[in-house]
């Protein structure tokens, strides 16, 4: 039975892509959807065939700016605002079902709560987003051992992220506010209980993840699994000359490569190491932040801005990457073996699932340095250790046959589907 569906959307671009097979197999099961979201996102939304109506009251830039200024008292008549253009919104689509982020939904809950919906979140994150005793914050390192004391650290890493993000005095002082004090109360009228995640408190609705069962540690909670398809048809696909003999390498450290502080080292010492290695081609997306005009590049090294991702995945032998989750599941869909190299938030935790599972290799040489702990300390860069690392990938089969073996379990179960026929009648 089809049903009106209004998905809420983050106002990011990257948050945007990894939600489009999901959206798409919710129109191929002749669900009525309507997407709502930041107007700069108009256009990539309409490209990919989806309704959409912009919310025009609404400015990302500017509720981030008075948020790092602080200025909590002056966003209300923003937020009112927003909220009204909402409201309006849902009276004229009646939806039956609405979608909103996990860590943006304050930009809708209030006028759904006033709709008759059934309200569920989605997380773009792997790992149980929420307070347990079973799987760490996803912005950690730490993989869980089983047992009591497993549990016992993983609930320290918790309240240690709950200090940070649920206890300290600016956050308090902003969640007093319009919305979240009438959230809150709206939230207390009907029942719904609060949770604790990575990004602070929020209400108790049926989450959906982006994401698979098959990469968590310890799968406990009731969540709601949409697998890892990936958008096979986005890109054209043009084939890489190379011979029997030779490995083709694709490194790419996503819209995330302005926060390594030694990027540029990184790539010097990763295009000294091909020019050693004439039986490797290496594929390179330079994105915004890495500079290599000072080098004279050899011949078995090609260089992207923005490379066409997807169709060189489906042709190398491994990948390097930062582990960001998009990259992790196409990397999976396409049975490619990563070398990750993470520095903040989910990457962490992308990354320890990649070591815990052996379908890659993680390594601390770009991560940002922390106060404690000798594992996330970072690597000195040389390209021996660098190397190392893509010899032990490349021609160790381990990994690409564990990688297999997930994918395989992955599409048996066929996640996906089943959450779109259970969630959504």
């Amino acid at each position: 039975m089809s049903a009106k569906i209004l998905i809420c959307l983050n106002p990011f671009i990257s948050h945007f892509l990894p939600m489009i097979p999901f959206m798409k197999r919710l129109k191929e099961k002749k669900h009525t959807l309507l997407l709502m979201g930041d107007i700069s996102l108009k256009g990539a939304v309409e490209a990919e065939g989806f309704d959409f109506t912009p919310i025009l009251s609404f400015s990302n830039d500017i509720i981030e700016d008075m948020q790092k200024k602080k200025k909590f008292s002056e966003m209300k008549e923003l937020y009112l605002k927003l909220h009204q253009e909402v409201h309006d919104k849902l009276l004229e689509f009646e939806p039956k079902y609405i979608l909103m982020g996990i860590s943006r939904f304050h930009l809708y809950l209030k006028p759904a709560l006033e709709s008759n919906a059934s309200i569920y979140l989605f997380s773009l994150c792997c790992g149980i987003p929420f307070f347990n005793r079973y799987s760490p914050p996803i912005t950690t390192d730490y993989i869980p051992k089983r047992g009591f004391w497993g549990q016992i650290q993983n609930l320290k890493l918790w309240v240690a992220r709950l200090k940070r993000k649920g206890l300290n005095v600016s956050v308090f002082k902003e969640r007093c506010l319009y919305p979240w004090n009438c959230m809150r109360k709206m939230c207390k009228k009907k029942g719904i209980k609060q949770r604790f995640g990575i990004d602070g408190f929020f209400p108790n609705f049926p989450i959906l993840i982006l994401g698979t069962c098959f990469l968590e540690f310890d799968e406990r909670e009731n969540l709601n699994f949409l697998g890892v398809d990936i958008r096979t048809d986005s890109e054209s696909y043009e084939p890489i000359s190379k011979s029997k003999d030779e490995k083709l390498i694709y490194c790419s450290f996503g819209t995330m490569n302005h926060r390594y502080k030694n990027i540029n080292e990184f790539v010097f010492q990763l295009i000294e190491v091909l020019r050693e290695e004439p039986r490797w081609k290496l594929i390179v997306s330079l994105g915004s932040s890495i500079d290599i005009s000072s080098i004279t590049l050899p011949s078995n090294v090609t260089v992207y801005k923005f490379a066409p991702q997807i169709s060189i995945l489906k042709q190398v032998d491994m990948v390097i990457t930062h582990g960001g989750y998009g990259t992790v599941k196409e990397s999976v869909n396409l049975g490619v073996p990563m070398l990750v190299l993470p520095c903040i938030y989910d990457q962490r935790g992308n990354a320890a699932r990649v070591h815990y599972y052996q379908i890659g290799i993680r390594d601390f040489m770009l991560q940002i340095p922390r106060k404690r702990g000798k594992e996330g300390q970072s690597k000195s860069i040389n390209k021996e250790h660098i190397k190392e690392k893509m010899n032990e990938i490349l021609y160790n089969p381990i990994y690409k046959n564990n990688i297999d073996k997930l994918k395989e379990n992955i599409y048996r179960q066929n996640e996906l589907d089943e959450a779109c026929e259970r969630l959504f009648e």
